[in-house]
């Protein structure tokens, strides 16, 4: 099975969705309450949970009919 281009434009959206979510979510934390410390482990869980749903869609896709 070879890798169609489409493929890797749904990795690039699931890969920078998933990066996007901690790094907006910390920006909004500090700037609009100067919170320094807001990575924690409900956040890294739901951006795993939302990059797993992805995950699942890909497969999904790619997998043979």
């Amino acid at each position: 099975m070879t890798m169609k281009k489409r493929y890797f434009f749904y990795l690039w959206v699931a890969v920078t969705s998933y990066m996007a979510g901690p790094a907006m979510y910390a920006l909004a934390m500090y700037i609009l309450y100067q919170e320094t410390d807001v990575i924690t482990t409900s956040l890294i869980g739901w951006t795993t949970a939302t990059f797993l749903s992805v995950g699942i869609l890909f497969i999904l896709e790619i997998w043979p009919r």
